[in-house]
């Protein structure tokens, strides 16, 4: 029963935009998202190599880089069982149109430390 109590605890909503739960290891940490109620220009920043993968809800991520002194920009739906990675030092903002404390909007991502991939 400790276990379950547990979990219950850390799956209570501290925030309602970006609510993160993290597990860390020595090389890598995977953390969950919720999103509680809808949000726009949420920044997003990777110190390291990250996986995203979306579980519930929907996501717009906008991002871009500048080539040849111009601005490249995009933006794109994040959906369930879609994913992507984002680049060691790169920020991303993002819009969650449709989340509600009901539904919340649900992703999932893990970190790895750029010397762990170099090995």
């Amino acid at each position: 029963m400790g276990a379950v109590n547990q979990l219950s605890r850390l799956n209570q909503p501290r925030k309602l935009v970006e609510n993160r739960v993290s597990f860390a290891g020595p090389h890598a940490e995977l953390s969950i998202y919720d999103t509680y109620q809808a949000a726009e220009k949420v920044e997003l920043r990777s110190g390291e190599l990250m996986y995203c993968g979306m579980i519930q809800g929907k996501k717009v991520i906008r991002g871009g880089h500048q080539t040849d002194g111009l601005e490249q920009g995009y933006e794109i739906e994040f959906l369930p069982h879609e994913s992507f990675v984002l680049a060691p030092s790169t920020t991303i903002e993002i819009d969650f149109p449709d989340a509600k404390i009901s539904q919340p909007t649900r992703c999932l991502t893990v970190e790895i430390e750029a010397d762990r991939i170099s090995r």
